[in-house]
């Protein structure tokens, strides 16, 4: 089994539709989203309230997927539905 963690830059309507779309791949046997320890805080800047800090909401997901073939699957599945939702997607090692 491998992971495929995700960062997704949009709104809660936006992340729960790739979250389904996601479950609906045979090769995916979890998705989970994962809590962001640090929101709002921000290691580049001193200054609060800036615009991407008020802006859409970030989303971060672990997918976890059979087999190291699938996950390129996932990938190219997320990188589809990020298009057609409007969202921006960054693919990460940790989060």
């Amino acid at each position: 089994m491998s992971i495929v963690r995700l960062r997704v830059t949009g709104d809660e309507n936006q992340a729960e539709a790739l979250v389904t779309a996601l479950h609906g791949l045979p090769h995916v046997r979890g998705v989970e989203q994962i809590a962001d320890q640090m929101r709002g805080m921000r290691d580049d800047s001193s200054s609060n309230a800036l615009v991407d800090d008020i802006g859409q909401d970030l989303h971060c997901l672990e997918v976890a997927v059979n087999g190291q073939r699938n996950s390129e699957e996932v990938r190219a599945m997320v990188e589809q539905n990020a298009r057609e939702l409007g969202v921006v997607v960054e693919f990460v090692d940790e989060f």
